[in-house]
């Protein structure tokens, strides 16, 4: 048996809220395992009432999320192929921020990823050819395949962010403390934004961020 692959031409979704006013920045938000954009995007509504673009693509493979039918979900990659997953993306991600970015070149750039948003956002900072002014981490971490010499050089002119609940399901606190330590290791400086909550976007605290 040979494995082999073909190249083709893709159609990839993505939706998108048009800031109201003067827009005076683009945010990329990247959603988590078994969501859909078009219902993760509705989660920032007030930023396009603040004068922000909102941009949400969506992950190339989707899923019943129960059984065989029902509610759908996406996701960015599992681990069966996972390099092949990784380079699609970043590929389909580089386009749409330069189709993007033509007419919004002056904008302030923020990358947003919640949960597996959060590793796709920092591949994609790290491995794609993208620049931006601000990456949000909200409820997730670094991929562990990423080298963090190279993390720090891509964040060198970029504030970073990481968003916590303190409820969260599935950060818990030894987690927080490795992901600090990491970072503290590596001299990256960031912020940490706490939250009284779970595995979601807390709105106001969301509006802090802006």
């Amino acid at each position: 048996m040979e494995e082999q692959y073909i190249s083709v031409p893709l159609n990839c979704r993505y939706f998108q809220l048009k800031a109201e006013g003067q827009a005076r920045a683009h945010w990329y938000v990247l959603h988590g395992y078994g969501q859909l954009a078009r219902y993760f995007i509705k989660k920032f509504t007030k930023l396009s009432a603040n004068g922000i673009h909102v941009t949400a693509p969506e992950g190339l493979h989707r899923f019943y999320l129960e059984g065989s039918s029902g509610r759908v979900g996406a996701s960015w990659m599992t681990k069966e192929d996972r390099e092949t997953d990784i380079a699609n993306y970043i590929q389909v991600l580089n386009a749409l921020h330069h189709n993007n970015e033509r007419a919004n070149d002056k904008l302030e750039r923020v990358l947003f990823g919640f949960s597996q948003g959060c590793a796709t956002a920092m591949r994609w900072l790290c491995l794609g050819d993208v620049s931006f002014d601000h990456v949000i981490m909200w409820a997730g971490s670094f991929p562990t395949d990423l080298p963090l010499g190279e993390v720090k050089a891509k964040l060198k002119n970029t504030k970073l962010t990481l968003v916590i609940g303190d409820d969260d399901e599935f950060i818990k606190s030894q987690h927080i403390i490795e992901l600090q330590d990491l970072l503290d290791q590596a001299n990256i400086e960031y912020d940490l934004l706490r939250f009284q909550g779970g595995h979601h976007i807390d709105e106001f605290t969301l509006l802090k961020l802006i």
